[in-house]
């Protein structure tokens, strides 16, 4: 009877993983980038949470692709205008132009290659804090020095155009998390609160981890910056498009608020502030 139990065995164990097979062949067929998905109801129940969950995963794939392809579109764009400007100034640099006319193409070529410069190092940092969860080791930080170190380096900047740069908080935060991707995120926030407000403006780093912080836990740690100044209006003194106008810099600050697993958005402004990005990193 061996023999027929071993066959009989063998048959009834096929049977029951020909549908794991099968949903085995479904997976790898899967066209992720066309946010392709599995019926919902499987023929076996036991496999249904098996296939939410890889609808799940497949849904936020696919919505990270859609995000990557319009952010690709949008660099795009915003490298051709001063691309485009860079050489059509050269050729104007060949033919006869005035002094006067030929200082503004020299000026308007530095200002459209820095433009240029300025995003594909957004983009290189955005690379960076992609890659971070791969090879780099979270040490402990404190948030209160390298914000003071941060915008010391900013300090300069802010006085020639008369904006005011403060860190307020504890004398010492301490957060486990890497310290380049850090710095990165704070200088981020600090440029974008100098380039895209008008001279004169309060800006302040604040740092700390009250109980009432709103949608955080009552231990969450957090650092923010706040100013008080006008976006419009300081476009419409700069007269040029924003330094940052595909918000690549809030875009690598959520990246480095997700590599430590934070939180990143505007919260409410206390005055006399008007505006604020948070990084709220947890019970840290």
């Amino acid at each position: 009877l061996l023999p027929v139990v071993a066959l009989a065995l063998g048959l009834a164990i096929w049977r029951g993983l020909r549908p794991l097979y099968a949903l085995s062949d479904d997976v790898a067929k899967l066209d992720v980038a066309g946010a392709q998905r599995l019926p919902e109801r499987h023929a076996m129940r036991e496999f249904n949470s098996v296939v939410l969950s890889i609808n799940r995963l497949v849904d936020q794939q696919s919505a990270a692709l859609v995000r990557e392809r319009r952010l690709a579109n949008e660099v795009a764009h915003e490298l051709r205008t001063p691309l485009s400007s860079i050489a059509l100034q050269s050729s104007a640099l060949a033919g006869a132009l005035s002094p006067e006319d030929r200082s503004r193409a020299q000026a308007r070529i530095g200002a459209d290659a820095l433009r240029a410069g300025h995003v594909l190092n957004q983009l290189l940092a955005l690379a960076r804090t992609s890659r971070a969860e791969l090879h780099e080791v979270a040490v402990p930080v404190d948030l209160v020095a390298l914000a003071q170190e941060v915008s010391a380096d900013f300090a300069q900047m802010a006085w020639e155009r008369q904006d005011d740069i403060a860190v307020t908080g504890p004398a010492s935060v301490s957060l486990q998390g890497h310290p380049f991707l850090l710095e990165l995120a704070l200088r981020n926030l600090l440029e974008n609160a100098i380039k895209h407000t008008p001279p004169g403006t309060q800006i302040e780093v604040q740092l700390g981890g009250r109980a009432d912080a709103p949608g955080l836990p009552a231990r969450a740690t957090w650092l923010q910056v706040c100013d008080n100044g006008k976006r419009d209006q300081a476009q419409a003194v700069a007269g040029a498009p924003a330094a940052d106008s595909l918000r690549l810099g809030h875009e690598i600050v959520a990246r480095v608020a997700e590599v430590h697993g934070a939180q990143f958005g505007p919260v409410a402004a206390p005055a006399p502030f008007t505006t604020c990005y948070r990084m709220g990193f947890g019970t840290g």
